[in-house]
């Protein structure tokens, strides 16, 4: 298959991905592999998403989408399933690509305990949606959270020694008595089977921490960007 192609250094396109005058389109995940960049979101009926009395952001009834591009971005074709993919080299948001061109992402489901989602040759899921596997895929519930009973994922990241390390945020009770939330790294050293409480952030402040992300410099320094509630 064909490589795709990439833009000019320097260079800036605007592309309209998806517009539907009666749907709402949010939570994009990229996906970059070998042969396509690939851009899954959801989309919501408007006229559905009026008659519920929960928020959008709960995506009762959201419906995914795969948008496909093998040029670097500059034009894409939108799929309701999505397409065989190559080994994935990099992707977005409570996800991380595996040794072997796969995915592990973690869900967001909360009718349903934390899991580690592993998937080759595809991306199909996506937080807040139901988990439905294909043959071949797997997914692993985590109990390992340390003190915490609850996590909900945010960043993720392969870091250079090859482990994956996730970010997220969970509630705890402060000695106040306050329920309060604060950023949580559980990191995972078998290719996402398994994960254990890694560290994290002791929070005394009056606010709380939310939805944190990861970077990796060159000198494998881990710094972590937070929201503060």
């Amino acid at each position: 298959m064909k490589k795709q192609e990439h833009f000019p250094a320097g260079e800036k396109v605007n592309a309209v991905v998806y517009a539907h005058p009666n749907e709402y389109a949010s939570f994009p995940q990229i996906v970059r592999t070998d042969e396509e960049l690939v851009l899954l979101f959801q989309v919501q009926d408007l006229e559905k998403l009026r008659a519920i009395p929960e928020h959008q952001h709960y995506q009762m009834v959201a419906q995914a989408r795969w948008a496909v591009s093998r040029n670097g971005g500059r034009t894409w074709a939108v799929r309701e399933t999505c397409p065989p993919l190559g080994p994935v080299r990099d992707i977005t948001y409570s996800s991380a690509p595996l040794k072997d061109g796969g995915t592990v992402t973690l869900t967001f489901h909360t009718e349903e305990p934390l899991q580690a989602v592993i998937q080759r040759g595809r991306v199909s899921y996506r937080p807040y949606l139901k988990l439905e596997l294909a043959p071949g895929e797997s997914a692993h519930t985590i109990r390992e959270l340390g003190p915490f009973a609850r996590f909900w994922p945010h960043g993720m990241k392969r870091l250079s020694d090859g482990t994956i390390l996730a970010a997220g945020y969970a509630p705890f009770r402060s000695p106040s008595g306050r329920d309060k939330t604060t950023a949580v790294f559980p990191a995972s050293s078998d290719e996402g089977r398994t994960w254990s409480d890694r560290s994290h952030v002791e929070n005394a402040n009056a606010f709380d921490f939310s939805e944190p992300d990861l970077l990796e410099t060159r000198g494998g320094r881990i710094i972590a960007l937070l929201r503060a509630d």
